[in-house]
């Protein structure tokens, strides 16, 4: 992400990974020897990561079963760092589970007709 404060250019990162990339090139094109440039890209990316609170390194996203596994690793991962809110909305999600099965219930039993029933004719014993 770039944003634009009186025409400085402010440069955001998503993790560590990028923060390094970033300052290693630049200190690159100024220049600046490879081993002082590395070790100052990975002091600033290690402080940037830590107090922005960002990944060391960017996740590529998988695609297919892959994908959906690693979802369900995040999703897990958050819940078991965040156990409040997995009892707090356990209640609510089932909740609204069971009114959206008891509404379908509801709907598919009224729209059902009960079969009409069969009768056969009375034949009566003294009939002439």
């Amino acid at each position: 992400m770039n944003f634009n404060f009186n025409k400085k250019e402010i440069q955001t990162f998503n993790s560590a990974q990028q923060a390094y990339s970033y300052l290693f090139m630049k200190l690159q094109a100024d220049g600046i020897d490879i081993e002082k440039a590395s070790e100052r890209a990975y002091k600033f990316s290690m402080e940037y990561s830590e107090r922005m609170n960002l990944p060391v390194k960017s996740e590529i996203k998988e695609k297919g079963i892959k994908g959906i596994l690693q979802d369900f690793k995040t999703i897990s991962d958050f819940f078991k760092d965040n156990p409040t809110i997995l009892e707090v909305g356990k209640p609510i999600v089932l909740g609204a589970i069971s009114a959206i099965g008891g509404a379908a219930a509801g709907a598919s039993i009224a729209d059902s007709t009960p079969p009409e029933p069969k009768f056969e004719p009375i034949i009566y014993e003294n009939e002439n």
